[in-house]
């Protein structure tokens, strides 16, 4: 993978990853091991209670939107944003959330995002 890796793409990478199964089974198996809640082996039940998920903050069309997989009735708009004012926004509803649960501790931010030079 490392070797491959490169002399690609990055679009060539994300495909290589993408369909690497090993990686996949790694990943299963770490969090069997570490997680304090264990992931089902049963099939993924959409009605199934998890406490632990993904979320994803966008801009589109000046508005900050949350998209996540739990809410059935679609995005939820934040209010106005820009993309610069993106992460700065998004923090400020997960302070919310964070104060919402003072003794809750499992939050992890990831942006991705473009390299700025400035």
């Amino acid at each position: 993978l490392q070797q491959s890796s490169l002399t690609s793409t990055p679009l060539e990478n994300a495909k290589i990853i993408e369909n690497d199964q090993s990686i996949e089974q790694y990943h299963r198996e770490a969090a069997k091991k570490y997680a304090s809640i264990q992931p089902s082996d049963q099939t993924n039940d959409e009605d199934e209670d998890v406490d632990v998920h993904y979320a994803t903050f966008v801009h589109i069309n000046g508005y900050l939107y949350e998209l996540d997989g739990r809410v059935k009735d679609g995005p939820i708009r934040y209010g106005k944003t820009t993309q610069r004012d993106l992460l700065k926004d998004s923090c400020a509803v997960i302070r919310e959330w964070m104060k919402a649960d003072l003794d809750e501790v499992r939050f992890t931010i990831l942006t991705l995002a473009p390299n700025h030079e400035d």
